[in-house]
């Protein structure tokens, strides 16, 4: 299983009829065992395969952890989203921006979750086109419990992404046209 994982990341290429375990194995394995150290996995070895047991964070202390539905894989969006607009995704997903509940990003915010400008823009703009996020005026609560109302809140549409497929398998078509270009001159 860590040879096949290993080589699924792109850490190995594994060739018949040896299989030859190398550097990007031990990484993996190497992972896997600090992950079992911080107790955010379980591995057991079954018949000669190792099984991994995710369990729950150990305490409170603990950094924040981002659920992400499987859709962003199975719809065929990780292939239509730009990087910006992944990233931009994940941090308003772990500041709660859904279940209709809006989360403001001023620059500070930006900031603090290493966000830039540039890149929140972009992002944004990218979602906002494919009707993942919403951006409208809404109430908002802070970090610190203060209320206020905030011209350009974002609010995340899960429902999007699990019901749909993105409209083009190619998000963006001079980017392409252009790679093709280079790739035959």
């Amino acid at each position: 299983m860590v040879a096949e994982l290993a080589e699924t990341l792109g850490y190995e290429l594994l060739q018949p009829p040896d299989y030859a375990i190398g550097p990007g194995t031990r990484r993996v394995r190497r992972a896997l065992a600090q992950l079992q150290e911080l107790g955010l996995i379980k591995l057991t070895l079954d018949r000669g395969e190792y099984q991994v047991q995710v369990t729950h964070m150990p305490n409170a202390e603990t950094p924040p952890f981002i659920s992400i539905p499987t859709q962003i894989w199975t719809n065929g969006w990780i292939l239509s989203l730009k990087p910006p607009a992944l990233a931009v995704y994940l941090v308003l997903r772990l500041l709660h921006a859904r279940e209709g509940r809006a989360v403001a990003m001023d620059p500070l915010e930006r900031s603090r979750t290493g966000l830039s400008d540039d890149t929140f823009s972009r992002g944004t703009d990218q979602l906002i086109a494919h009707g993942i996020i919403d951006r409208r005026r809404a109430i908002v609560t802070d970090r610190y419990g203060r209320r206020r109302v905030e011209p350009r809140a974002y609010m995340v549409d899960d429902q999007r992404i699990l019901a749909a497929r993105p409209d083009s398998p190619r998000p963006d078509d001079v980017y392409w046209d252009h790679l093709w270009i280079a790739d035959n001159p």
